[in-house]
């Protein structure tokens, strides 16, 4: 049962857009989508004003390693992936981390943080923070969202 409400909590926060839980009021509210069978295009939304515009594109992920924690009593898979979005306006460089919970049927929901840690064009001299989650379906199809702020180093 208590995975049943965990699953349907991170798919409402997902649907509704939570806000960053972290982040000063300095830096700009963004919000970044993918979904799919392969996740592989993202759109980036800025939620306030600021210098970050709306952006689509690439999103690829590499470079991880994964280890486990067991929390409540739940062992948990905990993955570190570096993520690079490619938009028409530059590219933007994450490290993230992310902790796995296993649901029945072969569904999983994640959630964590993510930092900024890099940039070309328009997001070269940007740093930030904030959170990501999301749940992958039995049959492949994955829903991510990272929330949080950006602001000029």
């Amino acid at each position: 049962m208590r995975k049943t409400l965990t699953a349907a909590a991170v798919l409402v926060a997902l649907a509704i857009g939570v806000p960053a839980a972290e982040g000063t009021s300095a830096g700009q509210h963004i919000r970044i989508g993918a979904s799919g069978a392969n996740t592989e295009t993202f759109v980036l939304t800025p939620v306030t004003s600021g210098r970050v515009q709306a952006d689509t594109g690439e999103l690829t992920f590499c470079c991880w390693s994964t280890s486990h924690v067991t929390r409540a009593g739940e062992r948990l898979d905990v993955n570190d992936p570096h993520l690079t979005f490619k938009g028409t306006h530059g590219a933007l460089r994450f490290r993230n981390r992310i902790e796995w919970v296993d649901l029945p049927d072969g569904w999983a929901i994640f959630s964590g943080t993510w930092t900024a840690v890099g940039g070309t064009g328009a997001y070269a001299s940007l740093s930030g923070s904030g959170r990501v989650a999301g749940v992958t379906t039995a049959n492949g199809f994955t829903r991510v969202r990272l929330f949080g702020f950006l602001a000029a180093k």
